[in-house]
């Protein structure tokens, strides 16, 4: 018999660790397994020493690593055995007779606290009584457990990509462009981009853009690019991305080189 309560987690990256958090705050009882690189502490376990009869098995390493993990692990194990990959395909676990997808769709780090916790867990299984389990896990953490296909998470994982790790590096970019000014960067920006990204709950954000692009305002574009003359890697990003708006409102778009005006500096 499984042990309802009990989920052995393999891995101790920055997904693992969340979702060890988050079960241990649902009153499960959480083991971790020892995972390729990792160093044995007193509080962890070896893959040969993990109970068979957890109620979950959630693998979360790198997607290279699992190939070896999976090799490791006992195929008589009880519970269901699942992967948090976006991209993964459900079969890498087909040794298992119980296996799913529990792929946690959120950003984490380690460092960071879980501000937002109502993120979607996306569910995958080829066995409907598993699946359901799954789902009744997800939403023990949040209300926004799903069950979807194959191709329905790897597209969420790229578009995820996009909306989550791209935007990420942009306003990386907006606090470099800031970051020598004696000012705190996160009172400008935050409520910014609080109340663009949050417009996704009305319809596609395309319908809302605002700024010079959306204007074809081309005197204040040209001036965006005259300043980032000394940025060519950022110039060369901005050109790209205004022209793939102004092209959305089919404005012309701006040429690929811009007089540069020595009179505007960072």
């Amino acid at each position: 018999m499984s042990d309802n309560n009990t989920i052995v987690i393999i891995g101790r990256g920055n997904v693992a660790y969340h979702l060890g958090q988050l079960f241990r705050e649902r009153g499960k009882t959480i083991y971790y397994a020892l995972s390729r690189g990792e160093k044995k502490t007193d509080e962890m376990l070896l893959l040969s020493e993990i109970p068979t009869n957890a109620l979950m098995y959630l693998i979360s390493v790198k997607d290279t690593a699992y190939e070896e993990v999976i090799s490791q692990l006992n195929d008589k194990l009880e519970g269901i055995v699942v992967h948090t990959s976006g991209t993964l395909p459900l079969s890498i676990l087909s040794k298992f007779k119980k296996k799913g997808v529990f792929y946690p769709f959120q950003t984490f780090r380690k460092e960071i606290p879980l501000w937002e916790k109502d993120f979607a867990i996306l569910i995958e299984s080829d066995d409907s009584f598993v699946a359901e389990q799954l789902l009744s896990l997800g939403k023990e953490l949040t209300e926004n457990a799903i069950q979807v296909n194959e191709e329905t998470r790897k597209k969420t994982h790229l578009a995820g990509v996009i909306a989550s790790n791209f935007v990420n590096y942009l306003l990386h970019l907006s606090y470099e462009i800031l970051g020598e000014r004696k000012i705190e960067i996160h009172k400008l920006l935050l409520p910014l981009v609080l109340q663009t990204v949050k417009r996704i709950k009305i319809d596609d954000p395309i319908k809302f853009q605002t700024g010079p692009a959306a204007r074809n305002d081309r005197n204040i574009l040209d001036m965006h690019l005259k300043m980032l003359e000394s940025k060519p890697k950022l110039k060369e990003i901005y050109l790209f991305l205004t022209n793939q708006l102004l092209s959305a409102y089919d404005f012309e778009k701006l040429s690929e080189q811009v007089k540069t005006d020595n009179n505007i500096h960072f």
